[in-house]
């Protein structure tokens, strides 16, 4: 079951979000795309992630919030192993079953995917998930990374991989911090949104 933005538009308007129906995925998916319609939303954006300690949470929920501002409708999907591995477990694993997460690429304008950084790439969790993408004929993508210190070729190793699906990889950026990430990385989030939103934008 899956939350509907349609219904939590007409409960709340368009950014309520105290409560809302759970419907079928193939429900919400024909709801949601209403949404844009019937409440002018500019766009429908998907922010797909994997997070351990927190940091690259707390970015999706950042680009989401971002993206709201300028009237998008926001689908926030968190990505997580079918089953629990430690860090150090999934560093060696090549590929990972994914938990289900029940969505249409086809439904959005633009799609973010991101992941933390570990032994310099981006996880086998958000690896896995991109793997798992069918053909996008164009789809927009746009891919971030949370680190502690260097990203490595983590974007550029998730980017071969959208190519080869048809995939457009709009932008990708990286958010470095020691420590848990505060307002200032938001914030800075928040800038790098706002360069990707004048790219897809016509004034």
């Amino acid at each position: 079951m899956r939350i509907c933005r349609f219904y939590e538009c007409l409960l709340h308007g368009k950014t309520g979000n105290q409560s809302a129906f759970l419907l079928e995925p193939r429900h919400c998916h024909f709801l949601n795309s209403l949404a844009v319609i019937v409440f002018g939303f500019a766009m429908h954006v998907a922010v797909f992630f994997h997070s351990k300690t927190g940091n690259t949470e707390k970015v999706a929920l950042a680009i989401k919030a971002f993206f709201e501002s300028k009237k998008a409708l926001v689908e926030l999907y968190r990505l997580e192993p079918a089953k629990d591995f430690s860090p150090k477990e999934l560093e060696k694993l090549g590929r990972v079953d994914l938990k289900k997460v029940p969505f249409a690429m086809s439904n959005y304008d633009l799609v973010f995917v991101g992941s933390p950084v570990w032994g310099m790439q981006p996880t086998p969790v958000a690896i896995s998930f991109l793997k798992t993408i069918e053909k996008t004929g164009q789809k927009k993508f746009v891919l971030f990374l949370t680190c502690h210190g260097l990203a490595g070729s983590g974007t550029k190793k998730m980017s071969s991989i959208l190519a080869v699906k048809g995939a457009v990889v709009l932008d990708s950026f990286t958010i470095k911090s020691l420590f848990p990430l505060g307002e200032k990385h938001l914030k800075k989030t928040a800038e790098l949104c706002e360069k990707i939103y004048s790219k897809i934008v016509v004034p």
